[in-house]
């Protein structure tokens, strides 16, 4: 059992022969899932995305490890080193959607997941021998592409932009597939191959996911985050957010309280969480990169300001020019 763990691997047109560094090109593109992951690991944490986004893109750099260990040493054992990594990464970001661009409970999640995948797994099986051979092996990817595309369709039934992300991911992953296929009929023709193709376009697929997990959510995931509570709230206990005909509400209760805008101001740009500010007091900030908006794809509910003075008549100058003032100023950024 342990020779035939050790037992070499050379199914690509690049390997000639059995040694360590055989396969230069394959290996080496798989700093390309490196960089994707690297990448959403900066982009989730600038975004406040939550350790379960941070995860899946962590999980992305380890793809690319176990991947770079395979095609460098090329064993049954360094297989399991580069499939085992997708394999997670696919049953993982499918329960993410579930949870987060879907907003499911987790009994509905872990339900909606073990029917998917016991579909997709029986259409797995049952794909044609000749085809399966054809394509290099190829339709054992068949699971997480129906996850991309079915997901992500709904996803964006659902209204969530998120969606749009997916269904390209999908796409790309289409033309990936398509190179890792034809590696094997073009060796003759090209030596190099085209599984290195397979790499990048894949890696390039998980940096959209990652883009997704980093910029999209549901407002249920904000009670897994630090948040700043400004008592004098009309929703000091709840926030409350709508999307289309969708509307949430989210109980908080946050470690820190505070009783002035500015104050907030300053406790977001010390990164002590999340708030729900009036734009007005952080659009320079987030024009210039310092501060970063989340969910955007929901609305909170608006709350109305009211200027009051004593009567409609006699009304002095400057009364009147702060009134417009006011009324300026929040329609530029409503």
């Amino acid at each position: 059992m342990l020779e035939d763990l050790h037992a070499a691997v050379d199914i690509y047109c690049e390997r000639t022969g059995p040694d360590f560094w055989s396969e230069p090109v394959n290996a080496l593109t798989n700093l390309a899932f490196v960089a994707a992951g690297l990448w959403g690991v900066t982009a989730v944490r600038r975004q406040g995305a939550g350790a379960f986004a941070e995860l899946l893109a962590w999980w992305v750099v380890a793809i690319g490890i176990g991947s770079f260990l395979f095609h460098t040493f090329a064993t049954r054992l360094t297989m399991w080193a580069d499939i085992l990594p997708i394999a997670g990464f696919t049953l993982v970001y499918t329960l993410f959607s579930l949870r987060r661009f879907l907003g499911f409970p987790w009994a509905k999640s872990l339900a909606i997941f073990l029917a998917f995948y016991v579909v997709a797994g029986f259409l797995t099986a049952n794909v044609p021998g000749w085809l399966h051979a054809a394509s290099n092996g190829s339709t054992g990817y068949l699971p997480p592409f129906l996850a991309l595309a079915f997901f992500g369709a709904w996803t964006l039934r659902a209204g969530n932009p998120a969606g749009w992300y997916n269904v390209a991911a999908a796409g790309i992953f289409v033309a990936s597939v398509t190179f890792r296929a034809l590696d094997p009929v073009v060796c003759e023709a090209m030596p190099l191959g085209t599984h290195f193709l397979w790499h990048t376009l894949n890696a390039l697929m998980l940096g959209v996911v990652l883009a997704a997990v980093a910029r999209h959510g549901a407002p249920q995931d904000l009670g897994a985050h630090d948040c700043i509570q400004f008592t004098l709230s009309g929703h000091v206990s709840e926030w409350e957010f709508t999307r289309g005909a969708e509307r949430i509400r989210v109980p908080i209760d946050c470690r820190y309280k505070v009783t002035s805008g500015l104050a907030i101001r300053d406790a977001l740009l010390a990164g002590f969480g999340l708030n729900l500010i009036p734009r007005q007091y952080v659009a320079d900030d987030i024009r210039a990169g310092r501060l970063a908006t989340a969910l955007d794809d929901w609305m909170p509910v608006q709350t109305a300001i009211y200027a009051v003075y004593p009567s409609r008549r006699y009304i002095l100058p400057k009364v009147r020019a702060f009134v417009a003032f006011l009324v300026e100023a929040t329609r530029d950024e409503a």
